[in-house]
């Protein structure tokens, strides 16, 4: 788990480079998808899911790929709603049993419950839980996400914006 963790959140947003930063969020979109069954993401990772699919989607609209961009910024939008349900202290699944031997993440926390039910802290918590209010953030703020200006007058991405925005006011 802390292995996986550690690549998925080792800086990928290359705020120069758009095509860098769209490979490596991209491949660590896919990888999050390896980690479940039946490519369902596991909900443990909804929330770095969210993240990345969100940093690649600015990456695309940055460079030019409207429609790429706004797959990617659904995927983000669809997993932050799905994490919203989330308490602090519920258990979620990380995903492959062979792969993580039935280790769940203890949302709210920072913790991983292992099998004998005891708990150890994770690193990256932030991205870990990464949800409505850093989204919102991200796609409303005028510096540090430049690559959304392409888009952020576009009733389209406004849609966007207020779903996550309903999500943030739910709490």
């Amino acid at each position: 788990f802390h292995l996986i963790l550690h690549l998925l959140a080792r800086p990928g947003r290359n705020r120069n480079n758009a095509k860098r930063s769209i490979s490596i969020n991209g491949f660590n979109v896919d990888l999050v998808g390896l980690l479940g069954q039946n490519g369902e993401i596991p909900p443990a990772w909804y929330g770095i899911y969210t993240y990345r699919a969100l940093v690649k989607a600015a990456a695309l609209f940055g460079d030019g790929q409207k429609e790429d961009g706004y797959a990617a910024l659904e995927l983000a939008v669809s997993h932050c709603e799905k994490s919203a349900a989330f308490k602090v202290g519920d258990l979620l699944d990380t995903g492959n049993v062979e792969l993580f031997g039935g280790v769940k993440l203890i949302w709210g926390k920072e913790l991983i419950q292992l099998q004998d039910g005891s708990k150890e802290p994770i690193s990256y918590g932030w991205e870990v839980e990464y949800g409505a209010s850093s989204a919102y953030y991200a796609m409303t703020t005028p510096r540090g996400w430049e690559w959304f200006n392409s888009v952020r007058e576009e009733p389209r991405f406004k849609e966007y914006i207020e779903r996550v925005h309903k999500i943030m006011n739910k709490g």
